[in-house]
């Protein structure tokens, strides 16, 4: 929820910037909340962490499904909070300590022509809730969804991920979604959104040693985490100017259609020690709606530099209720462009 309806963590602004209201009642109040700092809600849920983690190493469970939420998950997420936190060391702590009980990743190289990736018995699964949510409209065909050609072109061509992630259309020359999940299904046993698992880890460690100017540790991270992507991976050490980028490269490689992206731009953004700032400009086709074969335009959308739009508005059920809580003001989005096509 901060995450959508507050500003992303910034260490300069974070004790005056509006976050969520915080209740730690047990009981439902039907009464009106105020909304606390962003600051107030990351220790909240940093506190909630360390002290859950302190109570299930206590009393360990049988963890035979992915779905019972243990220590290492807690450890995983908190590395995460961590990063969003910009607190690198204690994002390193974090992503070490799961690492040195766990740290087993899948070969890419070994997964069958008929398996998906992202499975029940993938051992790099620490905890997942919830369906699938997108993999069956990323079709690529006419009146669906397509992968991103910047995203696709990030893969070389000894990546394993390349053909296992996806596959061309069938009726277009568009790129849709392959083996990453289990196509034709979202009731599931892995969920796309709700997951962590180690390869996470790798990547959360990776960048918390290129942020606190280590890029040799960096590198090993990185290194040991590619052997198992990219076929005859050749070692490579990194410089400070280059392992940020890498590092973020390597994310939206390995994690994307996981609910990572949008956040990690936001945090990118006001990154104190590496910013990435950048207008994001997307074409949707729209299609006939009953013949979804026939393309009727592009419609073209910019989101700006620190636009408004990073930030969601409060629900209106919220604000009718809640008279006095103060809105997230945006601007209504409009089209940048309208590209029309002409077909016999």
């Amino acid at each position: 929820l901060v995450n959508l309806y507050a500003v992303p963590y910034n260490p300069e602004t974070c004790t005056t910037d509006p976050g969520m209201p915080i209740t730690k009642s047990t009981s439902a109040e039907d009464k009106a909340y105020t909304r606390n700092t962003v600051k107030e809600v990351y220790d909240l849920i940093v506190d909630d962490l360390l002290e859950g983690i302190k109570l299930m190493e206590a009393n360990p469970i049988k963890k035979e499904a992915k779905l019972k939420f243990d220590a290492l998950s807690a450890k995983a997420l908190l590395a995460r909070v961590y990063l969003y936190m910009q607190d690198w060391k204690n994002a390193w702590q974090a992503a070490d300590d799961l690492l040195k009980i766990k740290s087993s990743l899948k070969d890419y190289a070994v997964v069958k022509d008929e398996d998906e990736v992202i499975s029940r018995t993938n051992p790099e699964i620490l905890f997942s809730q919830g369906s699938l949510n997108v993999q069956n409209a990323f079709t690529g065909n006419g009146g669906d969804f397509c992968i991103a050609n910047g995203l696709y072109r990030l893969y070389a061509d000894n990546d394993y991920r390349k053909e296992l992630f996806f596959t061309p259309a069938s009726s277009s020359d568009s790129i849709a979604l392959g083996r990453k999940y289990k196509r034709g299904l979202h009731q599931s046993y892995v969920s796309d959104l709700f997951l962590l698992r180690i390869s996470e880890a790798y990547l959360n460690i990776a960048e918390a040693c290129a942020m606190l100017d280590d890029p040799s540790g960096a590198s090993d991270w990185l290194n040991i985490f590619r052997r198992n992507r990219i076929e005859g991976w050749q070692d490579v050490s990194y410089d400070q100017n280059t392992v940020i980028e890498e590092v973020r490269k390597e994310r939206r490689r390995e994690l994307f259609f996981e609910g990572h992206r949008w956040f990690d731009l936001r945090r990118y953004a006001v990154c104190r020690k590496a910013p990435l700032r950048k207008a994001i400009e997307r074409v949707f086709a729209v299609y006939d709606w009953d013949s979804k074969i026939k393309f009727m335009r592009g419609e073209v959308f910019r989101l700006e530099i620190d636009d408004p739009a990073y930030v969601f508005s409060i629900p209106k059920s919220v604000l009718e209720f809640d008279t006095d809580m103060p809105d997230n003001v945006r601007p209504m989005r409009r089209l940048t462009e309208v590209i029309n096509a002409n077909f016999d």
